[in-house]
């Protein structure tokens, strides 16, 4: 008799210590989630942004080129991957000339790209 009433509080502390955990579990990120804005610049009355997305468990970390329409909508126009580091970035005309940096390499690359802005 004592033993099944000692079984039964077993479960029952077994089981609300699951439920902590899975609690516990699903609140934790492993990875950061939100990118983060690096530069934001107008061009011909067009809001333009530059983030760099954190990597996460599917994908790379890479940055990227974003023309803003709204508050929180944004049209993505390129997205540059294994690149950690904005190290400049200059407006010629309608096109965007990018010095981005990849530090994730053996030897750090430094690459110039260009986004055409419209």
């Amino acid at each position: 008799m004592k033993i099944k009433i000692i079984i039964k509080i077993s479960l029952v502390i077994l089981l609300i210590s699951l439920g902590i955990f899975f609690v516990f579990q699903t609140s934790f990120t492993l990875f950061d989630e939100k990118p983060i804005k690096i530069a934001q610049f107008k061009h011909k009355e067009a809001s333009f942004g530059i983030y760099y997305i954190p990597s996460n468990a599917t994908q790379q970390e890479y940055i990227q080129i974003r023309k803003i329409l709204f508050r929180d909508n944004f049209k993505v126009l390129s997205n540059f991957e294994r690149y950690q580091i904005l190290s400049s970035y200059k407006l010629i005309d309608d096109t965007l000339q990018l010095v981005l940096t990849d530090t994730a390499s053996y030897k750090p690359r430094q690459d110039t790209l260009k986004v055409r802005v419209e």
